[in-house]
């Protein structure tokens, strides 16, 4: 059923989005955690306050400075500078785009007027992710997986160069609380859906649509191309990470796109959520890349000043199967022990996981980087080989591995 856009279109004062949000918000089960898991934290802290919050501002204001969504931080206006200069040399096409796109109007906190407009680090960031994407396709249907407030989704349905039909932020309930909040306040004329609520399925484009965790196998049903995610598996657990690459390939998305630390040194992950991820996303031979790149945007000046660095990829469903020949071949070609490096073999490992390749990269990497280089890539690979049992017979080698590496 086609329901008239009049009936769809959201208008709604302070406290008719802040009720609305509530309201959603208990009727999803609550999100279960392991206790080594971080989010809790940040999620019970962030539940505490929702009752408090009197108008949307405040809601949006907590959750852009009090949850660490997205790393905002101050912006000067040389950085500024550089970032507009970065971006129109890695995106000409959208040079012009970009000096219409601005930060949200109900983003008061860590912005800069720029050029007569809003702008902020966490605005250039979400723009270069957007734009890279933008280069290759227009998806009907985007999927966002660990969305945060929805600031990529803002920009993903309001910018000028081109907006899905449907956009799908998939989060924790408490999360999506804060995205229905900022959402509906800056897109009035998209309906956003909330699955514990209504019934998606009759909504039609445009509209945006949250699904909580625990939801997100009813997603099958929808046709979706584009799945992406930018700053939230580096912030997952193991298991989580598994859940995901195997929901991902049960999905019809013929594209994922991930933007996260990766190739990180060991040390610096210390500030990072405890119990994270030391290797994501680990895609299947599903899907073949078609960018690898372990320069990040903005490079070598990251906007987040603590950022270990980030893998940004790309990659397209494919059915062909790379030949094993050629791929070893391909992993012994002289190349950089950098951080580009590790990545492009990585990703021949990922295609092939055979133990001595898997062994062959752990080896080098202790042998041709210093010790505070090791990517934390390596940690999982080794406690992978453990596993099996490979590592067995490698002796002094291995103890002086597990010490560096744990």
């Amino acid at each position: 059923m086609r329901i008239p856009v009049f009936l769809l279109t959201v208008c709604c004062l302070n406290g008719d989005i802040l009720d609305e949000a509530r309201e959603h918000l208990s009727k999803c089960p609550k999100s279960v955690f392991r206790k080594d898991e971080e989010y809790p934290k940040y999620l019970a802290f962030g539940l505490a306050e929702i009752s408090r919050f009197k108008t949307v501002r405040e809601a949006i204001h907590f959750a852009q400075t009090q949850i660490p969504f997205d790393h905002r931080e101050r912006i000067s206006p040389e950085r500024a500078a550089y970032c507009e200069s970065d971006l129109r040399a890695e995106f000409p096409m959208f040079a012009d785009d970009l000096r219409q796109m601005s930060e949200s109007p109900y983003t008061e906190s860590l912005s800069l007027d720029y050029s007569g407009r809003k702008v902020s680090n966490v605005f250039y960031f979400q723009c270069w992710a957007l734009f890279r994407n933008l280069t290759v396709g227009r998806p009907k249907i985007v999927c966002d997986l660990g969305s945060g407030y929805g600031f990529s989704a803002l920009l993903w349905m309001q910018n000028p160069i081109f907006s899905p039909g449907v956009y799908i932020l998939v989060d924790f309930p408490e999360c999506l609380f804060f995205a229905e909040i900022f959402l509906k306040s800056n897109l009035k004329n998209i309906p956003v859906v909330h699955m514990c609520s209504e019934q998606f399925e009759h909504f039609a484009p445009p509209y945006i649509l949250l699904c909580p965790i625990g939801r997100e196998g009813e997603l099958h049903r929808l046709p979706i191309e584009w799945v992406i995610n930018i700053g939230s598996f580096q912030h997952m657990s193991e298991d989580w990470v598994d859940h995901w690459m195997k929901w991902l390939d049960a999905s019809q998305a013929q594209y994922f796109y991930s933007l996260n630390f990766g190739i990180a040194p060991l040390r610096k992950k210390f500030w990072l959520c405890r119990g994270a991820t030391d290797y994501a996303p680990r895609l299947s031979d599903q899907w073949n890349y078609l960018l690898n790149s372990a320069k990040g945007p903005f490079w070598p000046n990251d906007l987040c000043i603590k950022c270990p660095g980030e893998l940004e990829i790309l990659a397209h469903r494919t059915t062909v199967k790379r030949n094993r020949d050629e791929l070893i071949e391909d992993f012994w070609k002289p190349r950089k022990w950098d951080r580009q490096g590790i990545a492009d073999r990585l990703n021949i490992v990922r295609l092939y996981p055979e133990e001595e390749l898997i062994w062959a990269l752990i080896s080098g990497v202790f042998s041709e980087m210093k010790e505070e280089e090791i990517p934390q890539e390596v940690r999982y690979l080794f406690n992978q080989l453990k596993k099996t049992g490979y590592l067995f017979d490698k002796g002094e080698m291995v103890q002086k591995m597990e010490k560096v590496l744990n």
